[in-house]
């Protein structure tokens, strides 16, 4: 009965001192679990207590990701019929809690979870944008509510399916339908909201799913991502107090798209370990005949001949701009690229800003709080960058894939807002070589980050372009991995996730020095307000963008390239997307992803891999063609012949610690911090 003392909403239990204890702190508690066998609460004592210390961090991680609001709701459920049974806790019954955080990006602030007269309760992680079929929802209104409403009016587990097919754009979801007591949880098709769980069986049958969960402490305390393979329905009456297994229901994602006739018949039971090292419960998943439908267009698989696709490899920049059938489809996908933008850049609520005057060693003195308080720095009086804050913020390079996002998003955000561009840097170790003035931050990507601002500056002198210089030390990297970033990666474990997730964090942070400081003006600090950051994660996986792509092209052609393409479209759901969401919502922020908008995606889709990209091209020419066309139209000359540059290569944190493993490796970093952790 390890964990069940953590329930304590039965009167009859109000009187155990472990019980009272969990009362007052359980608001920290931010995840959806299931407890079962209350009864052996009875049997809690004061050894098991340093446990709820856990639960207290977890809750303080969640509590970033949504600092405008916090909730909490719980029901306890009796499945026993025994009328005897009225008024006590028996073996068979079940206590479900839900605990919420918000942040606020749209419509009135509304607690989470979200519940209705009918008892269902909805914790909502994602955002309906526009176009989604019979499923709108106005600018002022809050689109949890109305998808509480739609799933309220639902009968069968086929109609909450069909609601949530409807949804167009990122999310993770946990509704409870009471009328069933059952439960139903999932991930969007690209899994671009996180969401992690974990069961635990043995005398204490315990289901828990988080959004973001501490590395694990305890041995037997493991989480893993729910693979965003479709909705997932867990029924209260599967979790039998004989078994160490529970039981659920997998509607899968349509594995192919709705223009394809298929007939495939539902895979037979599947196990999945969800366990601990010692335990290994099994976690049942019974996989329905009964797909979702994915509204995007299949991979085009056509290969023109080999004579028609190649191009000189003196083909000029000019000759590929009036190509006539790559011009119309560059056009096509700024058309879509920026209405990808447009849904996530308007509309965005400014944060509540508390002004207090700080010196910059005071905000390094407290770090994370800072932000969570939304204070700045008005050190000397404040800034025009203060007292009119961006909403939106972009992980800015400098590369093809951000000067894209930011030239777009210039379109649709109001002449008189600034917008944050986040760059950032590593610092490098020292050579007895050195230049006299050298800059330890100049890595490449701040050099093309700060071209790309002048090139931005340019395109739009009269907007206000905030580039902010984010300066990260190895003692710095070494504390916030130790502190917060190691949690936030968990449950990937990588060299690569790693490096990307650390300067992912730092980046998404916002706080730096802005770039260029007036003449005679002090090196002022800043710090990003935004609530939305953009990221151009996808347009490499879709347009060839890695130099992998080349490797594959010259090992087995078109064919291979195109292999590659699809399998690495599949895959971004575990390997980059999960990870990404609980990196950037650490700051109270939400990461939106316009080159996987459903749009864009079927767009691509939908074209011919030799307008996409011509790797018989130079590098900064052959990959992300398409791309590089699209940014030329839009005025983009300098960033559109950039070649790609990998984030942890570009702002060298490959560079600052142990270079010689490989990016697939098990980060020794993060396995060193878990051991140390006190």
């Amino acid at each position: 009965s390890r964990f069940i003392y953590l329930v304590g909403q039965s009167p009859s239990l109000s009187t155990i001192p472990e019980v009272q204890a969990f009362s007052a702190l359980k608001q920290n508690n931010v995840w959806y679990i299931v407890y079962h066998n209350l009864w052996r609460c009875r049997c809690c004592t004061y050894q098991q207590v340093p446990v709820f210390l856990f639960f207290i961090k977890c809750g303080e991680c969640l509590s970033r990701r949504g600092p405008d609001g916090q909730s909490y709701f719980t029901k306890h459920i009796k499945l026993d019929s025994n009328p005897d049974a009225e008024g006590t806790v028996t073996q068979n019954d079940i206590c479900v809690d839900l605990y919420g955080y918000t942040l606020q990006l749209q419509g009135p602030l509304t607690l989470q979870p979200m519940t209705d007269p009918d008892g269902n309760m909805l914790l909502w992680n994602g955002e309906i944008f526009e176009g989604a079929k019979d499923l709108k929802v106005d600018k002022d209104e809050n689109d949890g509510l109305v998808l509480l409403q739609h799933l309220t009016s639902c009968t069968s587990d086929e109609d909450v399916i069909s609601e949530m097919s409807k949804v167009k754009g990122p999310w993770s979801f946990i509704y409870w339908k009471d009328s069933t007591h059952s439960l139903f949880f999932g991930r969007d098709f690209f899994g671009r909201r996180s969401l992690l769980w974990q069961f635990k069986g043995g005398d204490s049958t315990t289901f828990s799913l988080s959004s973001v969960a501490k590395r694990h402490l305890l041995p037997e305390e493991a989480w893993l991502e729910v693979p965003a393979r479709g909705i997932y329905k867990l029924g209260a009456d599967t979790l039998n107090s004989s078994s160490s297994s529970v039981t659920t229901l997998l509607f899968p994602w349509q594995k192919h798209f709705p223009r394809i006739e298929t007939s495939i018949e539902p895979t037979s039971v599947q196990e999945t370990v969800l366990a601990s090292e010692s335990d290994h419960q099994s976690f049942v998943q019974n996989v329905q005949d009964v797909f979702i439908p994915v509204t995007i267009e299949p991979l085009n698989k056509l290969i023109l001949k080999e004579n028609v696709l190649t191009k000189p490899e003196a083909a000029s920049t000019v000759s590929l701009d009036e190509d006539t059938e790559l011009k119309r489809a560059a056009e096509q996908l700024v058309q879509v690229l920026a209405e990808a933008v447009r849904r996530r850049v308007q509309n965005v609520l400014l944060r509540r800003v508390k002004m207090k005057s700080v010196i910059r060693a005071e905000v390094r003195e407290r770090g994370e709080d800072v932000l969570l308080e939304g204070e700045i720095d008005i050190e000397g009086g404040m800034s025009a960058e203060q007292t009119n804050p961006a909403s939106v913020a972009i992980l800015f390079s400098g590369g093809i894939d951000s000067m894209v996002l930011a030239a777009l998003a210039d379109r649709f955000i109001p002449a008189e807002e600034p917008i944050d561009l986040l760059n950032v840097a590593f610092q490098q170790k020292e050579k007895p070589n050195n230049p006299r003035g050298w800059d330890p931050f100049a890595v490449p990507d701040r050099i093309t980050g700060r071209s790309g601002l002048q090139e931005l500056q340019t395109l739009n002198p009269k907007r206000r372009w905030n580039f902010v210089e984010i300066n990260v030390t190895v003692k710095e990297l070494q504390e916030a991995r130790r502190n917060r970033i190691g949690d936030l990666v968990y449950p990937l474990e990588s060299v690569l996730d790693d490096s990307i997730g650390c300067a992912m964090w730092f980046a998404a942070r916002g706080e730096g020095v802005p770039y260029p400081t007036g003449d005679g003006e002090d090196e002022r600090h800043y710090i990003s307000m935004s609530k939305v950051v953009l990221s151009g994660l996808g347009a490499d996986e879709q347009l060839a963008g890695y130099s992998r792509h080349r490797t594959h092209f010259k090992r087995g052609g078109w064919e291979a390239l195109l292999s590659q393409l699809e399998m690495e479209l599949a895959r971004i759901p575990s390997r980059n997307l999960g990870r990404d969401d609980r990196i950037i919502s650490d700051h109270g922020r939400e990461a939106r992803f316009p080159y996987l908008d459903e749009d864009v995606v079927s767009y691509l889709n939908g074209l011919p891999i030799h307008l996409k990209a011509d790797l018989t091209l130079p590098r900064g020419e052959g990959e992300k063609l398409l791309l590089r066309v699209a940014a030329r139209q839009i005025g983009l000359t300098g960033s559109s012949r950039l070649p790609k540059r990998a984030i942890q290569f570009g702002s060298k944190i490959a560079k600052l610690e142990d270079s010689t493993h490989k990016g697939s490796d098990i980060s020794t970093s993060l396995k060193l911090d878990v051991e140390n952790k006190t």
